[in-house]
């Protein structure tokens, strides 16, 4: 079966698909697409903005989907705390 991973998404020594490693992993969707955004850095091209600028957008999403996580753990410790009687 032909693959249709874009190539940014494929390493260039070991052909490792970010998607396989993600799912290997079995990553939440933040962490998921940090890995992903991580990963394509550098190697996927804009129109809109230079080489160095799209990875630096990359790079600024990443760091987003990680505070979306740190969010998301925090909001889940804090029902668990809740529950259990905890003022953590």
């Amino acid at each position: 079966m032909m693959s249709n991973t874009p190539e940014y998404y494929i390493g260039k020594v070991f052909k490792y698909k970010a998607a396989d490693i993600i799912e290997d992993f079995n990553l939440s969707y933040n962490i998921g697409s940090v890995c992903s955004y991580i990963l394509r850095a550098g190697n996927k091209s804009s129109k809109a903005m230079s080489e160095m600028d799209k990875q630096i957008d990359d790079y600024f999403k990443a760091i987003a989907h990680i505070n979306l996580e740190i969010d998301r753990l925090s909001r889940t410790k804090r029902v668990i705390n809740k529950r259990d009687g905890r003022n953590e």
